[in-house]
C-alpha cells in the first residue's frame, strides 16, 4: 500500500517530500516488479514442465487433440511469462521516473519563495500557460 497524504501528517500541507516516503515509494514498486519476475519464472516453469509433458505411448484421436490442446496452454503459458516480465520492467522504469521527478519536485521544493515567482514568471500570474495558447503570440 502507497502513502497517502493522511499518513503524511504534518507534511501533507506541502514542502519537501520526506525522503522516508520517497524511498518507501520506490521500495514497493521495486519489491511489486520482483513480485512479477517471480510470477514470470514460475509460469516459464509450469510452460515447461507443459511442454515437456509427452501423452506416452497413448495414441490415436484423443490423444492428438489432447496434446494440440497441451500445446495450446503452453504457448499461452510462454505469453504471459513474456508478459509479466514485461510489466516487471515497465514498473521498475516507472520506479525510475517516479524518482526522478521526486527529486525534480525537492529540487524545486528546496527554492523556497524563488520557486513561487519562477512559477508566476512562466504562468503569467500564477496561471501556466502552454506555448501556442490562445491569446498568446507566437514567438
Amino acid at each position: 500500500m502507497l502513502p497517502t497524504t493522511a499518513s503524511l501528517g504534518p507534511w501533507a500541507g506541502g514542502g519537501a517530500l520526506p525522503p522516508a516516503v520517497a524511498g518507501a515509494i520506490h521500495e514497493r514498486l521495486d519489491a511489486l516488479a520482483r513480485r512479477y519476475d517471480e510470477a514470470a519464472q514460475e509460469v516459464a516453469a509450469l510452460a515447461a514442465h507443459s511442454r515437456a509433458s509427452d501423452t506416452g505411448e497413448w495414441a490415436g484421436p484423443a490423444a492428438r487433440a489432447c496434446g494440440r490442446r497441451l500445446a495450446g496452454h503452453t504457448r499461452r503459458l510462454e505469453a504471459l511469462a513474456l508478459d509479466y516480465q514485461e510489466v516487471a520492467a515497465a514498473i521498475r522504469a516507472g520506479a525510475a521516473g517516479v524518482a526522478s521527478q521526486l527529486a525534480a519536485a525537492e529540487r524545486f521544493s528546496d527554492l523556497g519563495a524563488l520557486g513561487g515567482v519562477v512559477l508566476d514568471v512562466l504562468g503569467g500570474a500564477g496561471r501556466w500557460a502552454p506555448l501556442g495558447s490562445p491569446g498568446e503570440a507566437a514567438p
